[in-house]
């Protein structure tokens, strides 16, 4: 068994109150070099972060998720960007002050869980090694599996203390932090709980093996408690604007169907790409095993095996489930940290072995940086916007300010919105990838085909129409508006009303 003297001696030397300033200077540091989409140091909207930007936004606006815009994130995502957003007047801006404060507290969760067995040079290396795993996942930042970080780790820690207690006994205060993440995740998004689910159930059966049935009621009683916290007041609002049901549908319905219709492809067509795809999907998974072997051959603690194994499946199947795309192996950044914590724990507990903590702390320290410095030294920096923003504002300007609020792009990039400028029109909720949501729910189309039909707005945008799939859509594009002007990127499109002549189209522009 683990020696609880050793432990709770770590606890008292646990002073090194200095890691905590050096922790926010490395979150910052770190996601200016790795955060492309919020980052000062770019200036574009890629991946998902444009969809998640706007939906802060038309929060912010005075809209109602889901009722007046679609989304199949949880309403936890949209409250956390319209919380970001109100931090700055630049909407980048205020999302990177954002995840520096999560990053930061995500790394104080997880230095905490390493002190918890290792000394502070070696808790430092499990941050090192996450965050080079961070680096292959993060994907441009702002993203949902980033915005769980905290909640995840904190869970982590929580539990790491439970299973070291003195006869593992459950603290209500801690059930009810772990209840209040889970709660958090549930409305995020469903597949971030891998790790909360596997941490509850891990102290629920080690208290239920305890006979400590008074501890039992303990966890149902303030879990259940932590996870209506966060649940009723969502409830509440969509129901007081009644969205409950399209709240149910986004979050829960659609994504089944997007879970059971998702496709990543041939995750096997080369050599590299078979490398790749193991070192972000299965690393973490590997360095648990490998550290929980290396830590239950010296201590021969069943309840290592026990979280081990939980944290394996729950992390498998929410990571793995569907579409696995890269992004979702953030989610397992805390799993990777706990195999790391149980495999040094392994390798240097004896107080002779400092030096090879440092060794080891090197050998993570040197390539780490290496890592940031040729990112940085690599960085296409520019002082003016890149030729996407620049097209998408030109676009925008053709548009007289009395009538963009009825601007509804069709067929383009998710980070069209932010980079123009311009809020989608309020006539219908789908404002963005709409032939994407369209593979999962077929009635998406038709809705938006009724509101061209019915009530259509002043001005399409669109960028791929060659692609489209939706006939009916063109033909009333075709048949209702006129051509007003095109870029080298977006056409754009003026209701035929006998009001307007279309601009001589532009093709000066490269």
């Amino acid at each position: 068994m683990h020696s609880t003297n050793q432990i709770a001696s770590f606890d008292k030397i646990n002073n090194t109150y200095w890691v905590y300033p050096l922790l926010v200077i490395t979150a910052f540091l770190y996601l200016s070099v790795f955060s492309f989409a919020t980052s000062p140091l770019y200036w574009d909207y890629i991946s998902d972060n444009g969809t998640f930007i706007m939906l802060g936004k038309l929060f912010l606006d005075g809209r109602i998720p889901y009722l007046e815009y679609f989304d199949h994130k949880g309403p936890i995502l949209i409250f956390i960007e319209a919380l970001g957003l109100s931090l700055s007047s630049d909407d980048r801006t205020g999302i990177f002050i954002l995840q520096i404060a999560q990053l930061s507290i995500t790394l104080a969760f997880l230095y905490n869980a390493a002190r918890c067995l290792l000394s502070t040079i070696n808790s430092l290396t499990v941050l090192l090694i996450a965050l080079v795993f961070f680096t292959f996942t993060i994907e441009g930042g702002n993203l949902s599996e980033e915005h769980s970080l905290p909640f995840i780790s904190l869970t982590l820690w929580l539990t790491i203390k439970f299973w070291l207690s003195t006869q593992n006994r459950v603290k209500a205060l801690h059930l009810l932090l772990i209840g209040i993440c889970g709660g958090i995740l549930f409305w995020l998004r469903l597949n971030n709980m891998g790790v909360v689910c596997s941490c509850t159930l891990f102290i629920f059966i080690v208290t239920c093996k305890n006979k400590d049935w008074k501890g039992v009621r303990k966890i149902v009683l303030y879990f259940t408690l932590g996870f209506l916290l966060v649940t009723v007041p969502i409830i509440a609002y969509f129901w007081v604007h009644n969205a409950l049901y399209e709240l149910i549908y986004a979050s829960f319905i659609f994504n089944l169907k997007y879970v059971d219709t998702s496709d990543t492809g041939s995750l096997f067509g080369s050599l590299i790409g078979t490398v790749i795809y193991i070192f972000k999907c299965w690393t973490p998974f590997i360095v648990l095993a490998a550290g929980t072997f290396l830590f239950y051959r010296k201590h021969k603690d069943y309840k290592v095996i026990l979280l081990s194994a939980l944290l394996f499946v729950f992390g498998l199947i929410t990571t793995h489930t569907g579409a696995a795309y890269h992004h979702y192996m953030t989610l397992n950044i805390p799993i990777l940290a706990f195999g790391c914590i149980l495999g040094l724990y392994a390798i240097t507990q004896n107080s002779e072995k400092k030096k090879l903590s440092w060794i080891i702390f090197l050998i993570v320290f040197i390539p780490a940086s290496w890592i940031c410095i040729s990112r940085y030294i690599t960085l296409e920096k520019s002082e003016t916007p890149p030729y996407y923003i620049e097209r998408a504002r030109d676009i925008a300007s053709k548009i007289p300010e009395n009538e963009r609020n009825s601007v509804y792009p069709y067929m383009v990039l998710s980070k069209f919105l932010p980079s123009a400028g311009l809020m989608p029109y309020n006539g219908i909720k789908y404002f963005t990838l709409q032939e994407w949501h369209a593979r999962h729910e077929k009635k998406i189309l038709d809705e938006i085909n009724e509101m061209m039909e019915t009530h259509p707005p002043l001005w399409i945008i669109t960028e791929y129409r060659d692609q489209s799939k939706n006939t009916r859509f063109l033909e009333i594009l075709d048949k209702k508006y006129i051509p007003y002007y095109r870029n080298h990127i977006f056409e754009l499109f003026r209701l035929n009303d006998g009001t307007v002549k279309p601009l001589e189209i532009n093709d000066s522009i490269q």
